[in-house]
């Protein structure tokens, strides 16, 4: 303690009981000793500002309670590697983009969305980018911030839904001040005061789940998922004013408004979820019942197609929220610093990957209900590796980046991974000069099966491909593709479709340009694309005849349509006959969109594509096709002269990349099988 020397001294002179004297340093050192030793060490790491943290200590000692001087030395003694990132034009985004939500938000939308961009990039450029001021919670944290943070959250552990709650649970879920790196601030009191009133429109007080999905209602009406936004981090409390960004931004709002109001709530992390390019977090938070119930927190509880996973977006259970539900494996990001952590065991963090720097995080796979294997892999012997040396299980990001999933330590040249997802390909691979480096060929973790497949590839014997996309559809778009089985193609001698006749339904979902030839002997001066059971969601709708010389033609005219009932204002119906898949038509169901061609037309063939996020083949594109032996080796730049490409080369069990190296960021590796590509 940094009173005792001076205590010491004064009672020295003062008094001449030596008996007095040893009774009061044995009580001096014995108060000193109660702190616990993890919260010592953390004071001695605070430098000047111990006195700020001891204040805390004190306080608590000074009113007797006891429970809220253990919660102080649980967030002190974990507060070593806790800091606050600060950005110097985060703020002036936000503030720029509040300034104009309100205008914009019925009109305009797309415009002034492309207007933001552009002027968030001036304040990129204009700041040296996105360069963070790092500033450790331990050096600058103020007493008085923790001692209001403490006594708010133990106020709204009182709340009935809350109450019961175990004084762990309260310390991890409730009590923390951050959750990842955002800036410290008084969003605890700021969110209770704004949102306490949601206590008066409960049924059940006693229900968590109720509370929380009222509080999702109150952000996800209002909250604009925005690229331009999804930038590092500002504070709560303008995060909560805009309620816009991307959604790392909504999930630390939820989980910020949740412990606010009492409710256990933590962020968990799939490296790869659901074999897209992407990483995944998501909000979990602790039921009545004290089950983990993941959840997109933020989100619209509704949907647009049956695989915009309304089903999974909310579980009941502990599967990851969105999409199929499954991932790599899974983390939580933790307040609490995991003495079992990689972090934890090595000295020099910069020996790791980037994800495993962090002493606060835990794998909590085992916790979740997905098809996990444990991946095993026999090591080269040339590599010489030694027991507990740690090695990396790596999936692959956009492209050929890999990023970092989970690690291992060798034991008799040998490794093996536990809970690891299945539908997903791996790669085992090394860490140093500040990069994975693989040191295995691709594993496909297959199936519920757990069998897995090395993919070296065979390149005496080889295969023709046929490829359609670079990338596979994300579910909103095989939704979008999904929309379109049931759609007719129709032609009718009257503009209003009295007695059409029908050329063509579509019964399986397109997933790129399809073509259909039409055997019709009749002529039609008006033709559509008509939906009834879902609305339409086109990029292209063609029709197609011949010129005088027999040579096939796309049929022009004048788009016509008709909205359905609940029609959609400011529809365009040009965008579906304007041979470009990056312009949409979207109408509701009951809705129709087609041409007057004019004077009757024999309809040879027609072609459709669904609305679409531009990762199909297009003509004058260059493209590049790999397959991974070692590296990336290129199979050829072609440049598109149809929907499809061929390469005659290729070889047999591979993993192969397909790029765009005119525009786009979006490519996904895959192999080949029965003639079709296959995504991982």
């Amino acid at each position: 303690c940094s009173i005792i020397k001076p205590l010491i001294l004064i009672f020295t002179k003062s008094m001449k009981n030596l008996l007095l004297q040893s009774i009061l340093l044995f009580l001096l050192l014995t108060s000193c000793s109660s702190v616990p030793s993890d919260v010592r060490i953390a004071l001695e790491q605070a430098g000047i500002n111990r006195q700020e943290l001891e204040k805390v200590i004190e306080h608590y000692k000074t009113t007797g309670e006891i429970q809220k001087l253990k919660a102080a030395y649980f967030l002190i003694a974990n507060m070593p590697g806790k800091y606050a990132e600060y950005y110097s034009c985060n703020e002036q985004a936000y503030e720029m983009f509040l300034r104009g939500k309100d205008a914009n938000k019925r009109n305009n939308r797309v415009a002034y969305e492309d207007s933001l961009a552009e002027q968030i990039d001036m304040l990129k450029d204009l700041s040296g980018g996105w360069v963070p001021l790092m500033v450790k919670d331990i050096d600058v944290i103020s007493s008085k911030y923790l001692i209001e943070n403490i006594d708010l959250a133990f106020k709204v552990w009182k709340e009935p839904w809350a109450c019961h709650f175990t004084f762990d649970e309260f310390c991890e879920y409730i009590l923390p001040y951050r959750i990842l790196h955002e800036p410290i601030s008084d969003w605890r009191k700021y969110l209770y005061e704004k949102y306490s009133w949601v206590k008066d429109s409960l049924k059940n007080v006693s229900d968590t789940e109720e509370l929380v999905l009222h509080l999702n209602d109150l952000i996800a009406k209002d909250f604009w998922t925005l690229d331009e936004l999804d930038i590092p981090f500002v504070s709560v409390p303008l995060l909560e004013k805009a309620k816009a960004g991307g959604c790392d931004q909504r999930y630390v709002l939820m989980i910020s408004l949740l412990r606010a109001m009492g409710v256990p709530a933590m962020m968990d992390y799939a490296p790869q979820h659901n074999n897209t390019f992407k990483d995944h977090k998501w909000v979990v938070y602790l039921d009545s019942l004290h089950h983990y119930r993941p959840c997109d927190a933020g989100r619209i509880r509704g949907k647009i197609f049956l695989k915009d996973n309304l089903r999974c977006a909310f579980p009941a259970g502990l599967v990851i929220p969105l999409a199929d539900g499954f991932g790599s494996n899974v983390f939580r990001y933790t307040y609490a610093i995991n003495r079992n952590s990689l972090a934890k065991k090595t000295k020099n963090k910069h020996a790791l990957p980037p994800f495993f720097r962090s002493s606060c995080v835990k794998n909590v796979s085992d916790q979740y209900v997905f098809d996990m294997h444990p991946v095993i892999y026999d090591m080269p012997s040339e590599l010489q590796l030694k027991d507990n040396e740690a090695v990396y299980l790596a999936v692959f990001g956009y492209g050929s980046h890999i990023r970092e999933a989970d690690y291992a330590q060798v034991k008799n040249n040998k490794v093996r991974f536990e809970h690891i997802g299945s539908g997903i390909v791996y790669l085992v691979c090394a860490y140093g000069h500040e990069r994975l480096v693989p040191i295995s060929y691709p594993i496909l973790l297959r199936d519920s099966l757990g069998k897995t497949e090395i993919l070296k590839p065979d390149t005496v014997r080889k295969q023709k491909m046929i490829l359609t996309r670079k990338c596979k559809p994300s579910l909103l778009m095989q939704g979008f593709a999904e929309s379109m089985i049931g759609g007719r193609f129709e032609g009718s001698d009257t503009p209003d479709f009295k007695h059409p006749e029908t050329l063509f339904t579509i019964k399986e979902a397109p997933y790129s340009l399809t073509e259909v030839d039409i055997n019709v002997m009749s002529s039609y001066r008006y033709v559509r694309y008509t939906s009834v059971h879902s609305g339409i969601f086109a990029a292209e709708i063609q029709f197609w005849g011949t010129d005088r010389e027999g040579k096939a033609v796309m049929l022009e005219g004048t788009p016509i349509v008709h909205l359905g009932s609940d029609s959609i204002p400011n529809s365009e119906p040009e965008n579906a006959f304007d041979n470009n898949i990056r312009t949409n038509f979207n109408a509701p169901s009951h809705s129709w969109v087609g041409l007057d061609l004019k004077s009757p037309q024999s309809i040879t063939k027609v072609k459709y594509l669904p609305r679409n996020n531009f990762n199909v083949i297009e003509v004058g594109n260059k493209y590049e096709l790999m397959y991974y032996n070692d590296r990336w080796v290129s199979l050829g730049i072609q440049t598109a002269t149809n929907q499809y490409l061929e390469y005659d080369n290729a070889p047999t069990q591979a993993l192969f990349l397909l790029r765009n190296l005119t525009q786009g960021k979006e490519e996904r590796i895959f192999t080949y099988e029965n003639g079709k590509q296959v995504w991982w």
